[in-house]
C-alpha cells in the first residue's frame, strides 16, 4: 500500500478494510516497507472475534450494496452482541476501579501522579484493560502492572 503523501494511485486503507470485510477477513499488523509504502497483514476472522462498532456499520453498508460474499456474510452473522462494540474507546461508561483498588493505586503517590498526568485516552484504555479481566486474580495482576509502570513513569504497551 502506498502512503497518502506519495501521490501514487492505489487502494486506501479504508477501502482495503471494506474489501476484507466482504470476504470475512480483518486487517491486522501494519509494517513499514520504505518511506512511501507499507504492508498490512489480513487474516480470516476467527469465530467469536470482537467486532468494533465501526466494522459493524461498514459490513452493514457492504450488505446493503450487495457486495458481501458468503464468507463475509457468515462471519457477520456469527458475531455475538456481547463481543461487539467492547473496545475501550467505544464504551460510553468509563471503566472504574473499585474503592480498594483506587486506594491501592493512590497509595503509591508517584504512580498516581504520573497516571493523572497522562492523556485521558490512555487512562481510559489502561483502566479498561484492568477492569475487563474475567478473573479477580488477573484483574489484581493487571492493576499491579499498571501501578508499577506508572511508578516508573512509563506507559504500558
Amino acid at each position: 500500500m502506498h502512503k497518502a503523501g506519495t501521490g501514487q494511485a492505489g487502494m486506501s486503507w479504508p477501502e482495503s478494510v471494506d474489501e476484507a470485510l466482504c470476504f470475512g477477513w480483518i486487517d491486522g499488523v501494519r509494517k513499514r516497507i520504505d518511506d512511501e509504502s507499507y504492508s498490512i497483514r489480513f487474516a480470516p476472522r476467527r469465530i467469536g472475534s470482537i467486532w468494533s462498532q465501526v466494522n459493524v456499520v461498514k459490513a452493514a453498508a457492504q450488505i446493503a450494496r450487495g457486495r458481501m460474499k458468503p464468507a463475509g456474510l457468515a462471519a457477520f452473522e456469527a458475531r455475538k452482541s456481547e463481543r461487539t462494540g467492547v473496545y475501550s474507546f467505544e464504551r460510553e461508561e468509563p471503566a472504574e476501579l473499585n474503592s480498594n483498588e483506587l486506594r491501592a493505586f493512590q497509595a503509591n503517590r508517584k504512580a498516581w501522579a504520573f497516571f493523572e498526568r497522562v492523556a485521558p485516552s490512555y487512562r481510559r484504555a489502561a483502566l479498561h484493560w484492568v477492569v475487563s479481566a474475567k478473573m479477580a486474580a488477573t484483574r489484581a495482576r493487571r492493576l499491579a502492572q499498571l501501578i508499577e509502570a506508572c511508578a516508573e513513569a512509563r506507559k504500558l504497551r
